[in-house]
């Protein structure tokens, strides 16, 4: 009786250890089936899509462009040619992330492609990477053969300046220390400092590297006026800022010429030489002031429509006029140009027609200002034919002249005559 119940009680052990044990297993084998259950990849989907994109050491590379192909919808023509599109270009951020929202609108089934294709480039060195929107990841790690170059621009007392780096098909500009990732390869860089000088290295890539560059800089004082000695707005070209008639300026000892951008009615781009380190101030005059109409004379003199001009660039700092330009337009719609001769105290321009007519006159300095003055000239018909009697004798007028004179004698003879009598 005892081993029976021995017998039972160790059955009933038995089964509970087998029952747990099952339940244990199969209760494991449903959650860890939930993690592999197939993810579906459902017509018109959408889909946010995450990428990082890193270098040879797992670091976040800033700047990679990114774009994604994919299939937007099964049909673009009555061929039934599928249609696929790429995403705009997104440049990863400091932390080599670009982001993405792709939407599939195929509805059929049959038609529809899960496949995505991720595209990064860098400089000249591309990565592409198939991904079946199915097995994505909430993150897809896209790992670049690259390496950084460190370039660090100072100036000789080792402060941080504003610079640009170009390589390999990029442009990056940054303060004191720039990072860009490369693809080991041989390349030719180029650092400028301000558009006013720039220095090349050749560097190979096959490992971190990292370049120094030292700009000696000097301090340079700069003022711009008019001819009036007005001070006129002007930029450094390459720069935001804007300067009132002086400013210091930082340049590089190797700079050759400074461009300056010159505010006023018509802004203006010119280049002052410089001279460093033996000359540091500059003072720049410019003629900003338009030639000065004293007088304007139009004659007409047989056939031909003379224009004077007494015209003269004033100021100091006056660059001189450069040209006189007389343009007439007739009242039957000839238009007649004509740049004037400079006759030293006037410019004289000559037409070979007369009449009535509009003119316009333009004066420049060599410095391009431009004056314009306009009118309405009108030819006095009377005077005209007077100037034509002066050459030819009309039969008409010369009766009349001798038939005053004869009429004016017998007159005089009649009064003279009267008066004898009475005496």
């Amino acid at each position: 009786m005892k081993k029976n119940d021995k017998r039972r009680r160790n059955l009933l052990i038995n089964s509970f250890i087998l029952i747990t044990l099952l339940i244990l297993t199969f209760s494991s084998i449903s959650f860890s089936s939930q993690d592999y259950l197939p993810k579906k990849c459902y017509p018109g989907f959408e889909k946010e899509v995450r990428v990082r994109v890193v270098d040879n050491g797992m670091r976040p590379i800033e700047g990679a462009i990114v774009k994604i192909y994919y299939q937007v919808t099964s049909t673009i023509t009555d061929r039934g040619e599928p249609k696929y599109a790429y995403t705009p270009e997104v440049l990863t951020n400091s932390s080599g992330i670009a982001e993405f929202f792709i939407v599939n609108r195929e509805m059929n089934e049959d038609k529809l492609d899960c496949n995505i294709e991720i595209i990064v480039d860098l400089g000249s060195y591309r990565r592409e990477e198939k991904i079946n929107i199915e097995e994505m990841p909430k993150e897809v790690l896209i790992k670049m053969n690259a390496y950084p170059l460190v370039v660090s621009v100072k100036d000789q007392y080792g402060n941080p300046l504003n610079a640009t780096m170009r390589i390999d098909r990029r442009e990056k500009s940054f303060e004191g220390t720039g990072i860009i990732h490369l693809y080991p390869n041989r390349y030719e860089l180029e650092v400028l400092y301000k558009d006013l000088v720039s220095k090349k290295y050749n560097v190979t890539i096959n490992q971190d590297s990292f370049i120094r560059v030292v700009f000696p800089i000097y301090e340079v004082s700069l003022s711009i006026e008019n001819s009036r000695g007005e001070k006129l707005m002007f930029r450094v070209v390459g720069e935001n800022e804007s300067y009132e008639g002086k400013t210091t300026l930082k340049i590089p000892s190797d700079a050759q010429k400074l461009r300056v951008e010159v505010f006023g009615e018509v802004n203006e781009i010119i280049e002052v030489p410089l001279s460093l380190p033996t000359k540091k101030n500059y003072e720049i005059r410019l003629d900003r002031e338009a030639p000065e109409f004293e007088k304007i004379e139009i004659k007409t003199v047989r056939n031909e429509t003379r224009v004077r001009v007494y015209v003269e660039d004033k100021g100091e700092y006056a660059s001189g006029v450069e040209k006189v330009i007389a343009t007439l337009t007739f009242e039957d719609d000839t238009i007649l140009v004509r740049e004037a001769e400079n006759k030293g105290e006037y410019y004289e321009a000559v037409f070979n027609k007369v009449g009535n007519s509009q003119f316009s006159i333009r004066a420049y300095d060599k410095e391009g200002n431009e004056r314009i003055i306009k009118g309405v000239h009108s030819v006095n018909k009377k005077v005209k034919e007077k100037e034509e009697a002066s050459f030819e004798f009309d039969p008409i007028i010369l009766g009349g002249i001798v038939i005053g004179l004869i009429i004016l004698v017998g007159l005089y003879k009649y009064i003279t005559s009267k008066f004898e009598g009475e005496l």
